[in-house]
């Protein structure tokens, strides 16, 4: 049962990139914040690509300050993962984009 907890909010996590890959965005975005929101995992490595390609999903909505909030809680999660790295990346080209 523990480990089913932690499964299911990486498989929502993959279909999330599915989706998210074949332009899908709003089945992606479905499937992150499911992925988000049931978290259970003990490594957060997981959650901060979620959090990754959430903001991603609001940047090809358009929704560039929303998407930077996301990319800041991956940014929080202080990992020193790849998200982590390509999340502050996609802060400052948004940034450089208002300016």
């Amino acid at each position: 049962n523990r480990q089913r907890k932690w499964y299911i909010p990486y498989l929502d996590f993959q279909k999330a990139l599915i989706h998210f890959n074949l332009n899908e965005y709003s089945l992606a975005e479905k499937y992150v914040d499911s992925a988000i929101n049931n978290y259970a995992g003990e490594l957060d490595m997981i959650l901060g690509n979620c959090y990754l390609l959430k903001g991603k999903i609001l940047d090809k909505n358009k929704m560039n300050i929303e998407a930077e909030e996301y990319y800041y809680k991956c940014i929080e999660l202080d990992n020193f993962s790849h998200a982590m790295k390509e999340s502050k990346i996609l802060i400052d080209y948004n940034q450089r984009k208002r300016n």
